[in-house]
């Protein structure tokens, strides 16, 4: 494989480019219920750590543990479900190689995701 090295990119049809560090390093969807990976990029593999809670681990470590991760789902079926993605503030469970997460049910209590969405910014190391 080759490598580009660049410091701006530009998508053809675009006018404006923008920075590589803007470009996500890590994204994932998961089914909690399975589990299973949907889609990803710059993920090794999930380990399913039971009571609603998935740890992803990366292909490429980021540089630090000061990345960002914003957390999404699409779950329920009406309008007033309502379910979360929560990130964990327990030492060891996000680090520069992994970073575990939680489900939430439209109570607060903890509930099997089909559909949780994670992408992460940051330096690669």
């Amino acid at each position: 494989m080759s490598t580009i090295t660049v410091t701006n990119i530009k998508a053809t049809g675009e006018t404006a480019s923008r920075a590589v560090s803007g470009v996500a390093a890590m994204y994932i969807s998961i089914d909690q219920s399975s589990p299973s990976i949907l889609k990803s990029l710059n993920v090794s593999s999930i380990v399913d750590n039971g009571s609603d809670s998935t740890s992803t681990n990366y292909t490429n470590n980021f540089s630090d543990s000061n990345y960002a991760t914003a957390y999404g789902v699409r779950e329920g079926s009406g309008e007033n479900d309502f379910r979360a993605v929560m990130g964990s503030t327990t030492s060891g469970y996000y680090t520069n190689s992994s970073q575990r997460c939680y489900g939430a049910g439209y109570d607060g209590g903890a509930a099997s995701l089909n559909f949780m969405f994670l992408v992460s910014h940051g330096d690669l190391a």
